[in-house]
């Protein structure tokens, strides 16, 4: 494989596109399939929440960023959340 490239999970291929491996480690902090200190995957939770990526990935991921955010584990500005996660936290 060249330069560049970090082998990612079942095959995939991340370039050195800064914005996809920043993604896909916080994915990775989040999800525990890379480890890191509770304050690391607070910061990874907080990307995937500010990047709008939280809600793409749907399921477990979603349900778990209300509750981080409802427990205000992690901390957010209204502006980076779409208006129904925003309803979901105030009605919690």
């Amino acid at each position: 494989m060249g330069e560049g490239f970090i082998q990612g999970v079942d095959g995939d291929v991340l370039t050195d596109d800064p914005d996809r491996i920043e993604a896909y480690r916080a994915v990775g902090l989040a999800d525990g399939f890379i480890g890191g200190t509770q304050a690391e995957q607070l910061r990874a939770w907080t990307y995937l929440v500010e990047s709008g990526r939280a809600w793409e990935l749907k399921g477990w991921f979603t349900r778990r960023a209300i509750e981080l955010l409802v427990t205000r584990m992690i901390k957010v500005s209204r502006k980076h959340l779409p208006k129904w996660v925003s309803d979901e936290v105030d009605r919690q």
